[in-house]
């Protein structure tokens, strides 16, 4: 018997003992990355949202907790987390901020996320997103007075 046949069913034998170990990790980095490229997108949704729900602290007659919702789930649904209400649980906290007479929002968004070939056990299967901004103040006294607040 020649030494050369005997090497060539060693390396079938290597290649499918080694094929599915490339595999997990290549379909597992790709589902990881997937998740965080999920996390950071709704990340940014959050932020924007919230940002804009504070900045219209300047109008005497507007709501930021309700125009930061309205905010967040307007870029959530148009992002690649694609969800509704529904499915998106949004959180805005009006508290405290770091002097007495500030206030700040606190908004949360939990999403679905979406798993390309669930090859990694155990990944979560919600993404979680949390911002808080400062609430512009109003400042044009002499606009209160005359509309007599």
């Amino acid at each position: 018997m020649n030494r050369e046949n005997n090497r060539r069913g060693s390396q079938a034998v290597e290649f499918a003992l080694l094929f599915p170990v490339f595999m997990v990790l290549v379909f597992g980095g790709l589902d990881y990355s997937w998740y965080i490229l999920q996390r950071y997108t709704a990340m940014d949704v959050v932020s924007a949202g919230c940002r804009a729900g504070a900045i219209t602290g300047v109008d005497p007659f507007a709501d930021p907790p309700a125009a930061a919702q309205i905010a967040i789930l307007e870029r959530a649904e148009n992002s690649m987390l694609k969800c509704g209400t529904e499915v998106c649980t949004v959180t805005i906290e009006e508290m405290e901020g770091y002097s007495p007479s500030t206030k700040q929002i606190q908004c949360t968004l939990e999403a679905p996320s979406m798993i390309l070939s669930g090859f990694i056990p155990g990944m979560p299967d919600r993404v979680t997103a949390k911002s808080v901004w400062p609430i512009e103040p109003f400042t044009n006294h002499e606009l209160l007075e005359e509309l007599g607040y």
